[in-house]
């Protein structure tokens, strides 16, 4: 087997990779979703998005994350642009 000459990655940094996920979790499964549709319509799609911006938004409000807010903050900030877009 070959070693690899590569530093472990420090405890910070798995800490921040999780909480990177979870932070991407709820709109992944909104793709997932509007992957499966084959015609999307806002008034059948903008309830998903409506129920994943909340669970965002609860992320940040219970301080879930430590590490990954400002990931929350753009992805919340890239929500509110869409909904003023089809307002």
């Amino acid at each position: 087997m070959y070693e690899l000459k590569v530093p472990m990655l420090k405890d910070a940094e798995i800490e921040l990779l999780d909480q990177s996920l979870k932070a991407k979790e709820p709109l992944a499964k909104a793709l997932n979703i509007f992957q499966g549709d084959n015609k999307c319509f806002l008034g059948t799609e903008s309830p998903i998005l409506i129920g994943q911006k909340q669970s965002l938004e609860d992320m940040k409000r219970y301080n879930a994350l430590k590490h990954a807010n400002t990931l929350v903050d753009d992805m919340l900030a890239g929500l509110k642009k869409f909904f003023i877009a089809f307002s």
